[in-house]
């Protein structure tokens, strides 16, 4: 039951039916079977019921925060001047929304990097530098052939995961991040959090230990589970090119490379 005078069946959150519907329709209508209002997200769900999740879409490849990002439903009513929302605009009003979000990319940037260029660091909060994620999070792209993250001109790492915390990553190339050669993690920095890293490519990265992704736990427990994922050509100063884990950390590996 998902409200509404007769019962109906609600959509996944990483369903195909989800802003699939046609384009084209000149007049849709207006509210689903419950009686909810029918467009909420890029275009119409297929079926009964139309999700009311705040759902975010990146379509645009700039690294520019003129939004409202105190909440995803803030940065949907103010998308600022530019009348778009970029990757870390995505993520600071996904931090800043309670539980867990779905970040998608807008077919618009299909094929060109999306860049991650705000410099900073000191901060964990995805205001500078790295892409800070502080609460439970679905990335996912168009795939890894499609949807490219780029950290190139950072001098960073491009992800960096806080401690508790949960995320999926699916169908993204992650490269161009950099950490210090003291340091973990080029590409991604799992930190006493769990990350599920599925059908992506970590690439072109650098850190001193663990230049594609590395998984620490010494504030947590941590996991890593790798599905039909490749870690290559990243480049660590002293170990782990691909991966360095720590001892302490749960993981899975399921054809990968």
């Amino acid at each position: 039951d998902n409200g509404g005078p007769t019962k109906s069946h609600a959509l996944d959150t990483n369903s195909p039916a989800l802003d699939a519907g046609n384009s084209v329709i000149i007049s849709p209508p207006a509210t689903d079977q419950r009686g909810f209002i029918r467009i909420s997200g890029n275009a119409i769900d297929i079926g009964a019921v139309e999700d009311q999740g705040n759902r975010l879409f990146v379509d645009t490849t700039s690294d520019i925060v003129d939004g409202n990002v105190i909440s995803i439903a803030e940065l949907l009513n103010n998308r600022g001047p530019d009348d778009r929302i970029s990757l870390s605009e995505a993520i600071l009003a996904s931090n800043n929304t309670p539980g867990s979000d779905v970040i998608r990319f807008d077919a618009i940037v299909n094929k060109v990097p999306i860049d991650v260029t705000i410099k900073g660091d000191g901060e964990d909060a995805a205001a500078t530098g790295d892409l800070d994620v502080t609460d439970d999070l679905d990335l996912i792209g168009n795939g890894s052939t499609l949807t490219l993250i780029d950290a190139a001109t950072l001098g960073d790492r491009v992800f960096h995961i806080l401690p508790g915390v949960s995320v999926e990553i699916s169908g993204v190339t992650i490269g161009g991040g950099i950490a210090d050669s003291t340091e973990y993690g080029g590409g991604i920095l799992v930190r006493s959090s769990s990350l599920h890293l599925g059908g992506s490519v970590v690439s072109d990265n650098q850190a001193g230990y663990g230049a594609g992704v590395a998984v620490l736990s010494g504030f947590g427990d941590a996991s890593l589970t790798l599905v039909d994922s490749t870690i290559e050509d990243n480049v660590a100063e002293f170990s782990g090119g691909g991966l360095a884990i720590n001892s302490l950390v749960d993981g899975d590996v399921i054809a990968s490379s």
